[in-house]
């Protein structure tokens, strides 16, 4: 999750500086304005900001794991946070008065969440090829036997791309296709203990 971080706060340092060179080197022709400074004279000012819109993503749950979410919920929830930063950032630069080009801010806006959204969707892929080779795996335990668990086993099995496996069932009856039957239910403190199943 460090990598994630530290990866998101690339891309926003990415964006800000592709946002720069096209708004105010390639289309204004202005060198002068404090936006361009930032990058040059103040780079650790870009680092701050950018922390920043990770602390609020990590609040925002974009850190959690993804992998029972779809894409959609994904990417509307990271719109809403970066909407959040981007009206914050832009209400200090109004509140400070600062010199600061509006258009270079805007330009920001739109290859931040760009930029963000195919990082998230090529970290999906390749976290999905990975899970269906066996790696980034997660060891479930399903506590009962009943119609509920017994979809939850089916839809693990039909989707390798969650990264799961079933190392087996508690309930007080053997069931075809749901895997080992590890024992019944006062029996899954000691199973825990045994298994130490990542989640149950």
């Amino acid at each position: 999750n460090w990598i994630n971080r530290l990866l998101d706060m690339a891309v926003l340092c990415l964006a800000y500086c592709l946002a720069v060179w096209l708004w105010l080197i390639r289309i204004r022709h202005s060198h002068g304005n404090p936006a361009l400074h930032i990058i040059t004279d103040a780079p650790g000012v870009l680092l701050l900001a950018s922390f920043c819109f990770v602390v609020v993503f990590q609040y925002g749950g974009m850190y959690d794991s993804q992998r029972f979410r779809t894409l959609w919920a994904e990417l509307v929830q990271l719109l809403k946070l970066f909407v959040l930063c981007t009206a914050l950032l832009f209400g200090a630069v109004f509140m400070l008065k600062l010199p600061f080009s509006r258009g270079a801010l805007c330009c920001f806006t739109l290859f931040g969440y760009a930029l963000l959204s195919l990082k998230r969707v090529l970290l999906r892929l390749v976290l999905r090829a990975a899970r269906r080779s066996g790696y980034n795996q997660k060891h479930m335990l399903i506590v009962g036997d009943g119609r509920l668990a017994q979809k939850y086993a089916a839809a693990i099995k039909e989707n390798p791309h969650f990264g799961c496996q079933c190392i087996g069932y508690v309930g007080p009856h053997e069931v075809d296709g749901m895997g080992r039957h590890l024992g019944a239910y006062e029996d899954l403190a000691l199973l825990i203990d045994r298994h130490s199943p990542d989640e149950v």
